[in-house]
């Protein structure tokens, strides 16, 4: 038995679904994360048997790959569905025909190629997202995905102990805000999450800042938050926390928002299109910081709430 077959009865054994019925062949990409999922018709109607076999998919490995399903708008919505409602942002670039998919289209300067977890600056990042791969160019346009899990548990436990009671402030950035089509949308003024968050399905802790959206850790000073997260960054990015993906035109991906990051390699020329749904998820468990905010000239003894 081979181990991509080894790896899809062992997945597919947790949920109580045989090889027989589903015939799903899983296999891993990478020693962190990601895989390939064969022997699946996302086209047709999904049994509830099938959706519990691609959700412990993505919960073991974080980002799935379905290739040649070549879906339609219509197709993609109806699967996107099957993981939850879907989200829609006034200012994301749907499509004038079903606004609930994204298209991002190289040749419109829609090509995310630095790291980022999608949408930290709302109050509810998305649970995922559920994409298709339209169109590719002769070489080049891989993407990557990073492991958050792996990034919180690989740090020293001081530096755990440390970034367990802070928070982020992430925002929009400005540049994106000029590509935005709806001229009246709004994407807010960021929000402020833990930098540690417990997935709550998993309920393992993970990293949770990212280069795009993440601007400052307001419990610290000023360039004390920028080493911070500067060395945080850096190391979620290491190699051997991240997966890359060959495209072919038509794969479908599904990955988990809420503990990965996600990045476009800018290598290539030509037109890339993809389209995606995204999929909603409850607003961020708050956390409250043993720290105040950093107030200039105050000595860190005064800033620890109840503490004086």
């Amino acid at each position: 038995m081979s181990k991509s077959t080894l790896a899809s009865v062992r997945d597919l054994s947790r949920t109580g679904v045989t090889m027989q019925k589903t015939k799903l062949d899983i296999r891993p990409l990478a020693g962190a994360l990601g895989a390939e999922i064969r022997g699946a018709d996302l086209r047709r109607l999904l049994d509830e048997d099938d959706r519990k076999a691609f959700r412990r998919a993505l919960l073991d490995h974080l980002v799935i790959f379905f290739p040649d399903q070549g879906l339609s708008n219509e197709e993609l919505l109806a699967f996107g569905k099957t993981w939850g409602a879907l989200a829609t942002y006034d200012f994301s670039p749907t499509l004038d025909a079903d606004p609930e998919v994204v298209e991002l289209a190289a040749s419109s300067g829609k090509t995310a190629d630095i790291w980022h977890t999608d949408l930290t600056h709302q109050p509810d990042p998305p649970l995922g997202s559920v994409l298709t791969m339209v169109r590719l160019p002769a070489v080049g346009g891989d993407t990557m995905w990073l492991n958050q899990y792996l990034s919180y548990e690989r740090l020293s436990a001081p530096i755990r102990n440390l970034i367990d009671g802070l928070t982020a402030i992430h925002e929009y950035p400005d540049r994106l805000r000029k590509g935005i089509k709806n001229k009246d949308a709004d994407p807010g003024n960021g929000t402020e999450h833990a930098v540690v968050q417990v997935h709550p399905e998993t309920g393992r802790k993970c990293l949770y800042v990212n280069r795009m959206y993440t601007t400052r850790i307001p419990q610290l000073s000023p360039s004390e938050s920028h080493a911070l997260l500067q060395m945080l960054f850096a190391h979620s990015e290491d190699s051997r926390n991240v997966v890359r993906y060959r495209w072919s035109e038509g794969t479908t991906a599904v990955w988990d928002n809420r503990c990965t990051q996600h990045c476009v390699v800018n290598d290539f020329e030509g037109e890339r299109v993809i389209r995606r749904v995204t999929i909603a998820a409850d607003p961020l468990a708050k956390i409250e910081s043993p720290w105040g905010n950093y107030v200039p000239g105050q000595s860190s003894t005064s800033t620890m709430m109840g503490v004086t």
